[in-house]
C-alpha cells in the first residue's frame, strides 16, 4: 500500500521488486511491482537503460563508485532516490550484484533510520559540490569523479573506508530489520507446477538464512567485546617486554649462579608472547571482516531468496508473468549467493581456528613467564647479583619494579582466552543446534499426527467423539465446561501436537544445551572459588568450591519459589486453550453453516454465541496476565540477586589479594553461566507450563481414542448385501422406537 507525503511515495515494507539488466544497465526484466511503483508501463521499460528512473538528486559521484565496484566484481549496496514516470520520487535501499552477462538489482524500503538520515544529508552536499563544478564549466565525467573523491571523504567522516565498506556493514543491519518486520516468503497452499516447486524451495532456504543472519549479529557483538579488550593490549605487550628488559640488566659473577639461565628463559618467553600478542591484534581483525564477509552474504542471500519466492507467489497468482529469464536470472543470483556463504563460513572456520591457536599460545608464554620470573628473583635476592656492566640505574628500585610485575601478573589473558574460547565453541554448536531443532521438531510433529489421525479416523472412532460431545453438551449448557465430553478434537490434532513437538524439542534441546555449559563451566568456578573455612564446634570445615554449591542452592531455592508463585499457570494455560479453540470451532461453524444461518436470519444468535466464547478467551486472558506478571517479578529478582551473589562472596577476597581482579572477572562470568543453566526450570517455566497443558490435552484426547476404539463394534452402520440370494441394504445396530416401546433392532 503506497502513501504520498508531498512529492515522496512512501511504499510498505512487503513490496520488495527487483530488476535484471545487461553489463550496460539496459533493463531485461522486472516485477510488476517494480513497474507500480516506477508508474513505467512494461513495454516502456523493458529494453530502456535503468536510468530511466534516475533522480537529479542523486549524486553522480554514487554511481562512479558503484560502477567501480561492480565492474571489479564486488556486490553493492546503498540508499537510492529515485524519480517514477508520474514525477513523484521514492527512496529504496537498493542492492546489486553480478550474473553472468548481466546484473540483478534488489530494492526493498529503508529501514535503518539513522543510517538512512545520515546518509540523505551526504548526499545533499556531494550533489551541492557536483553542480558547483558542473556550473564551472566540468564535464560530466569531471563531474562523477569530484563527486565521487567528496563522497569518499564523507563516508571516512563516517567510519567506512569505501562504498563497498559501507555495503558491507549497511546490508546486515537492513536485513536485520527486514526479518524483524516479518517480511517473508509468501505461503501458497495447495499449489503445484514450477513456480511452486521454487517456492517451496524458497521457503526452505529463508529458514536458514534466517538463523544464519541472527547468529551472524551474535557473533559480530561477540567480537566487538573482545575488539575493545584488544585495545588494552599494548599495556600488556609493554609490561611483557620490560620484564624481559629487566632479566637483561643483571648479572652474577658467580659461575655457579642460576641467574644467567633462568634470565634467557624469562627473555625468550617473554620475546615470543610479544611477538604472539602482537599478532594477535591481526588476528582479531582478520576474523571480524571474515565474520562481517560472511554476514553480508548471507543477508544477501536472504534478500534474493525472498524476491526469487515474492516473485514465484505472484506466478502462482496469477499477477506476474512467468518469464523463464527473469526466473532464471534470479536463480543465478541466488546460486552465487550459496557458493558465496559456503566460503565464507570456511574462512570464519579458519580465522576463528588461527584466533584459538593464538590465544592459546600467548596465554601458555605468559603463564610460563612467571614462574621462572619468581625464581629469577629470588635468586637474585639470595646470590646478591649485580646490575651488568655499563648498566646504569638504582639496584633496589628495579627490584623494586620486578617484584611488582611479578606480583600484577598477566590474568586478564588468561581470562579472556579461556571466555573466547568457550563463547566462539557456543557460536558453532548453537548453528549447528538451532538447524538439528528444525528438523527434528517437523519430523516429530510429523510423525505423530500420522498416529493421531490414524487413530481417529480408525472404525469411526471420530464419529463416536462427535456424537459423545454433542450429548455432554446437551446435558451441561449454561455455559461451563461441557463435562466429560471431548471437545475441539481437530484442535488436539493440529494446534495441541504442534505444541508438543515444538516445546519438546526446543526444551530437551535447551536443557542439552544447558548441561553442557553447566558441565564446562563448573570447573572454572570450582577451580578458582577456593575454600570456604566454616567453624562447627570448635572444628573448622573447608568447603572447597564453595562457589558452586552456593550456585546450586541458590538454584534450587530459586525453582521451590516460582513453582509456589506460578503453580496455577498449567490449569490456566488449560483454559485458554480450549477458550481460544470454542472460539475458532464457532467461527468455522459460520463458515461452514452460512447458507444455512442466512436464510434463518441467525446472523444475532451466532453474534452473541461467538460475543459469548471470545468473552471466555478474555476472562481467561486476564488470569494469564496477573501470573504472568507474578512470574516475570519473580524471574527478575532472582537474576538481580544472583548477579551480586558472586561479588559478596568474592569481594573481600579481592580486597585481601587472594584472587587478582581478571580471576575475579572470570569466575564472575562463569558463576553467572552455571547459575543460568541450573536455572533452567526457572527461566523456562512459561514454557514449561504450556507445554504441560498441551500434554494433559492430548492425554484426555489418547484416553477418548482409546475408550471409543473399544465401542466401534457396536456402532450403527449401513451394510450392501452382496451375493446371489441377496441384493440391496440392511441395518445394523439400529433399534426403532414406536409408541408401544421397542419394535425390533437388527442384528
Amino acid at each position: 500500500m503506497e502513501t504520498i507525503q508531498g512529492n515522496e511515495r512512501l511504499f510498505d515494507a512487503e513490496d520488495v521488486f527487483f530488476s535484471t539488466t545487461d553489463l550496460k544497465g539496459v533493463i531485461r526484466n522486472a516485477n510488476q511491482t517494480f513497474m507500480t511503483l516506477a508508474r513505467h508501463p512494461r513495454e516502456e521499460m523493458v529494453g530502456a537503460p535503468h536510468n530511466i528512473i534516475r533522480h537529479d538528486d542523486m549524486p553522480a559521484g554514487v554511481f562512479k563508485l558503484m560502477w567501480d565496484d561492480l565492474e571489479a566484481g564486488k556486490p553493492v549496496c546503498t540508499y537510492v532516490l529515485n524519480r517514477a514516470g508520474d514525477g513523484r520520487d521514492y527512496w529504496v535501499f537498493a542492492t546489486v550484484t553480478a550474473i553472468e552477462e548481466g546484473y540483478v538489482s534488489v530494492r526493498t524500503k529503508p529501514f535503518d533510520e539513522s543510517t538512512f538520515a545520515a546518509v540523505r544529508e551526504v548526499y545533499g552536499r556531494v550533489r551541492a559540490l557536483e553542480r558547483e563544478a558542473a556550473e564551472q564549466g566540468a564535464s560530466r565525467r569531471e563531474v562523477a569523479e569530484k563527486g565521487a573523491e567528496a563522497l569518499l571523504a564523507e563516508l571516512d567522516s563516517l567510519g567506512f573506508s569505501s562504498l563497498s565498506a559501507f555495503s558491507t556493514a549497511s546490508l546486515p543491519t537492513e536485513a536485520v530489520l527486514l526479518i524483524k518486520k516479518r517480511v517473508r516468503v509468501p505461503r501458497r497452499e495447495e499449489m503445484d507446477g514450477a513456480a511452486a516447486t521454487i517456492l517451496d524451495c524458497a521457503k526452505s532456504i529463508e529458514r536458514d538464512s534466517d538463523t544464519l543472519v541472527g547468529q551472524m549479529s551474535g557473533y559480530r557483538s561477540l567480537l566487538d567485546g573482545l575488539g575493545a579488550w584488544m585495545q588494552e593490549a599494548p599495556a600488556i605487550i609493554d609490561q611483557a617486554r620490560r620484564i624481559g628488559e629487566l632479566v637483561a640488566m643483571f648479572d652474577s659473577q658467580d659461575p655457579e649462579s642460576s641467574v644467567p639461565g633462568v634470565a634467557q628463559r624469562v627473555a625468550e618467553r617473554t620475546s615470543h608472547a610479544v611477538e604472539q600478542l602482537t599478532g594477535l591484534t591481526v588476528t582479531v581483525v582478520e576474523l571480524y571482516r571474515a565474520v562481517q564477509a560472511l554476514s553480508f552474504r548471507a543477508s544477501l542471500m536472504r534478500l534474493h531468496t525472498l524476491v526469487l519466492g515474492s516473485y514465484a507467489a505472484a506466478v502462482v497468482d496469477g499477477t506476474e508473468e512467468d518469464v523463464p529469464a527473469a526466473m532464471a536470472d534470479l536463480h543465478r543470483a541466488l546460486d552465487a549467493d550459496l557458493e558465496a556463504v559456503g566460503a565464507a563460513c570456511e574462512e570464519v572456520g579458519s580465522r576463528r581456528d588461527a584466533l584459538d591457536s593464538s590465544m592459546r599460545l600467548v596465554v601458555s608464554d605468559l603463564d610460563r613467564t612467571r614462574r621462572p620470573f619468581d625464581r629469577w628473583l629470588r635468586a637474585l635476592q639470595s646470590e646478591h647479583a649485580s646490575l651488568r656492566e655499563g648498566v646504569e640505574g638504582d639496584v633496589l628500585a628495579l627490584l623494586g619494579e620486578a617484584e611488582g610485575l611479578s606480583n600484577k601478573g598477566f590474568p586478564e589473558m588468561s581470562s579472556l582466552a579461556a571466555l573466547a574460547a568457550l563463547a566462539l565453541t557456543g557460536l558453532v554448536l548453537n548453528t549447528a543446534r538451532t538447524w538439528l531443532a528444525q528438523s527434528l521438531e517437523m519430523r516429530w510433529r510429523a510423525w505423530m499426527t500420522e498416529e493421531h489421525l490414524r487413530r481417529w479416523l480408525a472404525g469411526n472412532a471420530f464419529w463416536r467423539l462427535e456424537r459423545d460431545q454433542g450429548d455432554q453438551g446437551d446435558q451441561g449448557k449454561g455455559g461451563g465446561h461441557r463435562g466429560g465430553g471431548l471437545e475441539n478434537a481437530d484442535q488436539r490434532v493440529a494446534e495441541d501436537l504442534r505444541m508438543v513437538a515444538s516445546g519438546t524439542l526446543t526444551l530437551g534441546l535447551g536443557l542439552i544445551s544447558n548441561f553442557v555449559s553447566l558441565f564446562t563451566f563448573s570447573a572454572i568456578v570450582w577451580g578458582l572459588s577456593g575454600a570456604l573455612a566454616i567453624t562447627l564446634g570448635g572444628q573448622t570445615l573447608q568447603v572447597p568450591g564453595y562457589m558452586l554449591w552456593v550456585a546450586f542452592i541458590y538454584a534450587l531455592g530459586g525453582s521451590w519459589a516460582i513453582e509456589k508463585i506460578g503453580g496455577r499457570m498449567v490449569q490456566i494455560d488449560y483454559r485458554q486453550q480450549q477458550a481460544e479453540a470454542d472460539f475458532r470451532a464457532a467461527l468455522l461453524r459460520i463458515r461452514e453453516s452460512a447458507e444455512q444461518i442466512a436464510l434463518y436470519g441467525g446472523e444475532s444468535a451466532e453474534r452473541a454465541r461467538l460475543s459469548a466464547r471470545f468473552a471466555a478467551v478474555r476472562r481467561n486472558w486476564r488470569d494469564i496476565m496477573n501470573y504472568t506478571k507474578r512470574i516475570t517479578i519473580a524471574d527478575n529478582a532472582y537474576t538481580e540477586v544472583g548477579a551480586l551473589v558472586p561479588y559478596m562472596l568474592q569481594g573481600p577476597r579481592l580486597f585481601k589479594g587472594i584472587i587478582t581482579l581478571g580471576d575475579l572477572t572470570q569466575l564472575i562470568q562463569s558463576f553467572m553461566r552455571v547459575r543460568v543453566a541450573l536455572s533452567w526450570f526457572i527461566y523456562k517455566y512459561k514454557d514449561l507450563a504450556l507445554l504441560r497443558s498441551a500434554l494433559a490435552r492430548l492425554a484426555e484426547f489418547d484416553a477418548a481414542l482409546q475408550a471409543a476404539s473399544g465401542a466401534t463394534a457396536s456402532a450403527p452402520r449401513i451394510t450392501r448385501q452382496r451375493g446371489p440370494a441377496a441384493s440391496g441394504y440392511a441395518l445394523q445396530g439400529v433399534q426403532a422406537l414406536g409408541p408401544g416401546g421397542a419394535c425390533g433392532r437388527d442384528r
